[in-house]
């Protein structure tokens, strides 16, 4: 299946092309950057999705995407940026923001170990089936949806699948936002 995906080569030659222990360790300090400036997110991995690798991205899984929304985040990630709080090799155009209302989170907090293919390290991180109500059933379909693809070194933190308390979480939003206003 992940040959099918990733051509000839396969996806093992495919992953060391793409994934540099030099870009593994962007991604770290990115983090500490923006753990230091007060935003922690609930998960962070490098994920992409299925044949397309020039979707690859450092996928962030917060609460406060519900809380002060996508683009107050983004927001305030690129005025990090361009004040030199975050690494300047660290382009925030390739960061993706999940909420825990999205399959995605859903699919990451549940992940299983298990599903990680053994000779690659890749896993894809699905979602199985779906319930509806029919009127008196409730029907539960089988169908599993292939949501992206990670592999088992770009785990940073996997998100508990819980919200962050809400007052420790928007204290902690505000501190950030602090931080990246205070002058360079």
């Amino acid at each position: 299946m992940f040959e099918a995906a990733f051509g000839p080569d396969g996806v093992v030659e495919w992953l060391k092309k793409t994934m540099t222990p030099a870009r593994l360790d962007a991604g770290r300090e990115y983090l500490a950057a923006l753990r230091d400036l007060g935003f922690v997110p609930d998960g962070a991995v490098w994920s992409m999705r299925l044949g397309e690798p020039g979707t690859l991205e450092l996928s962030l899984f917060s609460d406060l995407v519900d809380r002060v929304g996508p683009h107050a985040i983004y927001r305030a990630l690129f005025d990090a940026y361009e004040r030199a709080k975050t690494p300047a090799d660290f382009d925030p155009w390739i960061v993706g923001l999940y909420s825990p209302r999205q399959t995605f989170f859903d699919a990451v907090a549940d992940f299983d170990m298990a599903s990680v293919d053994p000779d690659s390290g890749a896993a894809f991180v699905m979602r199985g089936g779906s319930e509806y109500d029919d009127g008196a059933d409730v029907l539960r379909t089988t169908e599993y949806e292939v949501v992206r693809v990670v592999h088992r070194d770009w785990v940073y933190k996997i998100p508990e699948g819980r919200k962050s308390p809400a007052t420790e979480a928007l204290r902690n939003w505000r501190r950030f936002e602090r931080s990246v206003a205070e002058a360079a």
